[in-house]
């Protein structure tokens, strides 16, 4: 298929070349070895039907993030580069200071998540990203600090596994 200098007509070929010198040099038209007939296409303009809303599509990563969702934070611990959380209530604004179970405490008026950290299992090639959440001690995390959402992690009964390529994709994010 290709173009021609009308914008509404396109050459279409069943078969292509990418043999003769005129097919590199992107002269279709002059194709030397037998290719296929070529068929025009008028091509018609676009009806307007329903309009695109930019509303339609989550603006930001928090916009990503529900309850149950987990997700990578930022952390300026020297242990770990990231910590996992699994959201327990969508992003909101805080009404008043607030401290979580951790101590980590809040101003009113910053964008926040609430939820579970998750602990990391052991330092062993075996369990290198295993996860085992920490169900009983609520943490609240900002939203600047929200890095990468783990799309379709599961946690089941508790416990997470990262592969290897989510745990580089949350390293280059950070």
């Amino acid at each position: 298929m290709y173009a021609t200098d009308d914008s509404c007509v396109v050459n279409i070929r069943t078969l292509s070349c990418y043999d003769c010198d005129s097919c590199i040099m992107g002269e279709t038209a002059e194709c030397s070895s037998y290719a296929g007939p070529v068929n025009q296409v008028k091509l018609g303009h676009e009806s307007h039907g329903e309009e695109y809303t930019p509303y339609d599509l989550p603006n930001t990563i928090g916009d990503l993030v529900q309850p149950g969702a987990v997700i990578a934070v930022y952390t300026d611990d020297a242990a770990d580069s990231y910590y996992l959380l699994k959201c327990t209530e969508a992003r909101h604004t805080t009404i008043s200071e607030q401290t979580d179970n951790w101590g980590n405490t809040f101003q009113a008026g910053t964008d926040v998540f609430t939820g579970l950290y998750f602990d990391k299992q052991g330092l062993s090639v075996k369990l290198k990203y295993m996860y085992k959440l920490l169900k009983h001690r609520y943490a609240i995390v900002p939203f600047a600090a929200v890095r990468y959402v783990c799309i379709g992690m599961d946690d089941d009964s508790g416990k997470l596994k990262l592969t290897d390529e989510i745990h580089h994709e949350i390293m280059s994010s950070l």
